[in-house]
């Protein structure tokens, strides 16, 4: 019998599931069908996983395809009053009488913990993203749910969301400063500001090559000339890429216009022909 790992099994058993018998496992009334389809595919395939009889992990299949993984047996026991995921290999059980322990099992991966997390708040219709950081559901037993992104995730989204602000930030300071009304007048922009980067790097390269021919003090003036020099061609070279940004922008918005308006124009062109058939009849 080929031993192999419990989450490689349940990957494949999973993939030959989906491909063989998909309605199955989408319907939740077929649940005996899918007890039947894994205990065929177990016998088929005689696999074993070390610390399972066959029985106990046909049943471990059930659970991760139709339920809920390792919570499932947590959720319908009595004595527990509080399942507590704080991590994928960190689960807590707090009972009735107050003592909390940890779940000997836990999840897979991280992935595997935010997959069954989401099946989860499925029954209530919620989701759990960067948009929706808190998220309340319940299952069909009155089992309240409450969710929570990790403080490092959220963390990362509120980074995320402030530097896109800033960089909005920067163009709307470009295109008031500049007094940029227009598209044309953008792209007249981005041309003075290339111009601009041209003749600075033109000039850069002169102070260099002037720079070999001189001794260490005479050369100190030139190399704060030629950082300076550096650091005014990186910001307009930014300044540039923030007026690509804008334009692409545009271009998208001009196109979704036309898509909108195109249809409507097409639509007068049909009805001012319609009209003139009519005027001449």
């Amino acid at each position: 019998m080929p031993k192999i790992e419990l989450y490689a099994l349940v990957t494949r058993a999973q993939e030959y599931i989906s491909r063989n018998y998909a309605t199955v496992l989408a319907d939740k009334n077929r649940r005996q069908e899918l007890e039947n389809c894994i205990g065929k595919y177990l016998y088929d395939t005689a696999y074993t996983v070390e610390g399972y009889d066959t029985e106990a992990l046909a049943k471990r299949l059930f659970t991760e395809m139709a339920d809920y993984s390792v919570l499932t047996k947590y959720l319908s026991d009595p004595d527990i009053e509080e399942i507590n995921i704080n991590g994928w290999d960190d689960v807590a059980l707090t009972h009735l009488d107050g003592h909390i322990e940890k779940a000997k099992e836990h999840f897979f991966s991280p992935a595997h913990a935010v997959d069954i997390v989401k099946k989860l708040l499925h029954h209530s219709g919620m989701i759990i993203d960067n948009a929706t950081p808190i998220a309340q559901g319940h299952l069909p037993n009155n089992t309240r749910i409450t969710v929570l992104k990790s403080p490092k995730e959220a963390k990362a989204a509120l980074r995320e969301d402030k530097l896109k602000v800033e960089r909005l930030s920067r163009e709307a300071d470009i295109l008031g400063r500049n007094n940029i009304e227009t598209y044309e007048e953008l792209r007249a922009h981005y041309g003075k500001i290339h111009d601009r980067c041209e003749a600075l790097e033109k000039e850069r390269k002169q102070l260099r090559v002037d720079k070999r021919r001189m001794n260490e003090e005479e050369a100190k003036p030139v190399k704060e000339q030629i950082a300076l020099l550096t650091k005014e061609i990186r910001k307009l070279y930014r300044e540039m890429e923030l007026c690509d940004e804008i334009a692409f922008r545009s271009a998208g918005i001009e196109a979704v216009v036309r898509m909108i308006e195109q249809p409507n124009d097409e639509r007068e062109e049909k009805e001012n022909k319609k009209q003139k058939e009519e005027n001449k009849r």
